[in-house]
């Protein structure tokens, strides 16, 4: 208030928003930032979603964030405070990005950059390494999305409604294949699947009992698709895999050098929100080794400037690209509402960020 009063200068309001002895909001993770009022608190991103969360089930809603260690105090504070406000406890825990998986950095002579301690300079890989942490979460379904992508608790509802639609559909999918499985009802699959779109037709009729048997029994997931609107990002295509015709999402940064394929991307119809829900089990309710579903030649070599120098080392295929290139997805539209991600400060003046006076 005081700034829009005239009684505080901007650079004073960006030192009180920035410096590390203030609200130090350029050091701390996205999902401690204070997103939404509620008259007379604020929640952030984190406490959203877990008021959000409560929702979705009459019983008790299980949940997990990958955080960086230092920060694992401030989330269970902040997870304390929305309990006290709500007189609810929430089921949840924690997981960082390991270290084992961090890429090395070369130089443009492709040397290794050593750090200052002589030590082989190296930096996180990007968001596929948690591969192995959704693969330790041992649950039959489980619910993705970015921490940044959450609603003000007064208009939760259309996202509450889309998670029950998509795992619904999710549990659908996975009760027809089970039946299509225990019959071998082939032909059955075949007149399903033409309506649904799971698989590629052609690839379907090619396959022998054994390897459909396969194919059935691969972890699934729905993934939520809304209208593309320019946004920055993904989204889904069909991609030959190994001689395969497979559905993936694809990310911009997987067609630097290919103007062509570039160009359909910004034509394309649909954009990738993250909004999934995944079934890494078997069809018996076996965990699956994820690794296996995983296209290893799909990663990424980034470049950055480090130092006043070009820099550049390997991502590891991205979590729901090249991570999950082997899994059976179906894409799904799924309301625009639902997605209402803060990538500036000026985001949270959105609607969706906005308390509803009339809920």
């Amino acid at each position: 208030n005081a700034y829009f009063e005239g009684t505080l200068a901007l650079h004073d309001l960006i030192r009180f928003l920035l410096d590390p002895d203030r609200l130090n909001f350029g050091q701390i993770p996205k999902g401690l930032i204070p997103f939404h009022v509620h008259e007379p608190i604020t929640l952030n991103a984190f406490q959203e979603h877990l008021a959000q969360g409560a929702n979705l089930t009459m019983g008790t809603t299980k949940y997990h964030f990958t955080i960086q260690q230092e920060f694992e105090y401030a989330f269970i504070q902040a997870q304390n405070e929305l309990s006290a406000l709500t007189n609810q406890t929430y089921d949840l825990d924690f997981s960082t990005q390991d270290k084992n998986t961090d890429a090395f950095v070369f130089d443009a002579q492709f040397e290794v950059l050593i750090d200052a301690d002589g030590s082989p300079l190296r930096r996180p890989a990007g968001h596929g390494t948690l591969l192995q942490n959704l693969a330790a979460l041992k649950a039959p379904y489980i619910l993705v999305k970015n921490i940044d992508n959450v609603q003000h608790f007064s208009q939760k509802q259309q996202s509450v409604d889309n998670w029950r639609y998509l795992l619904g559909l999710q549990m659908e999918i996975r009760s027809q294949l089970s039946t299509f499985l225990a019959a071998r009802d082939f032909e059955g699959l075949i007149q399903w699947n033409a309506q649904i779109g799971l698989f590629d037709p052609e690839n379907l009729r090619e396959l022998n009992v054994d390897a459909w048997t396969e194919l059935l029994n691969r972890p699934l997931r729905v993934c939520g698709m809304v209208r593309n609107n320019g946004q920055p990002g993904g989204g889904p295509f069909w991609l030959q895999l190994n001689g395969q015709n497979t559905k993936q999402i694809v990310e911009k940064t997987q067609l630097v050098g290919h103007p062509q394929m570039s160009q359909l991307m910004l034509q394309s119809a649909y954009f990738n929100p993250v909004l999934m829900v995944l079934s890494p089990c078997d069809l018996n309710n076996q965990p699956h080794d994820l690794t296996q579903f995983a296209d290893p030649e799909s990663y990424f070599v980034v470049e950055k400037t480090q130092q006043g120098k070009k820099v550049q080392f390997v991502e590891q295929p991205g979590l729901w690209n090249g991570a999950m290139a082997k899994w059976n997805t179906l894409f799904v539209e799924v309301p625009s509402e639902v997605f209402s991600p803060v990538k500036t400060v000026l985001d949270l003046l959105e609607f969706a960020h906005l308390a509803n006076k009339g809920a």
